[in-house]
């Protein structure tokens, strides 16, 4: 087992999805994470909005496959653009 923190900075796709610790199974990715905070929570991320998505693992860029180690703190953001 794992733990790892989260910060959730887009809740116009994460909604009600709280910061804190979680607990995943060893070998867990940024998108088992997501899943279980999905299931917890009761909250379906649409598909289009995941596209939006994106991870910083303790201040790194990270990506959906991003292996997660314990103790790591995990931002999960929305993607910014303009001009």
């Amino acid at each position: 087992m794992i733990q790892v923190q989260v910060k959730f900075l887009c809740r116009e796709y994460t909604g009600e999805m709280e910061n804190g610790i979680y607990s995943l199974s060893d070998g867990s990715t940024i998108a088992d994470l997501i899943a279980a905070c999905e299931e917890q929570y009761k909250i379906r991320i649409n598909d289009a909005a995941k596209n939006y998505l994106r991870f910083m693992v303790d201040s790194r860029i990270s990506s959906w496959d991003h292996k997660l180690d314990d103790g790591q703190t995990v931002l999960v953001m929305r993607l910014v653009s303009g001009g």
